[in-house]
């Protein structure tokens, strides 16, 4: 396992975050927009 960097780590943990974040939004939200469309 390769050492990083504060900011290697900083940016990685901005990029978890974000997927995260997409994540909860789309498990959230897509069920409830395909039953909006659906009707």
């Amino acid at each position: 396992m390769s050492k990083l960097t504060k900011q290697e780590n900083a940016e990685l943990r901005r990029q978890n975050l974000k997927l995260a974040v997409e994540n909860a939004y789309i498990k959230n939200w897509m069920p409830w927009f395909k039953k909006e469309r659906a009707n």
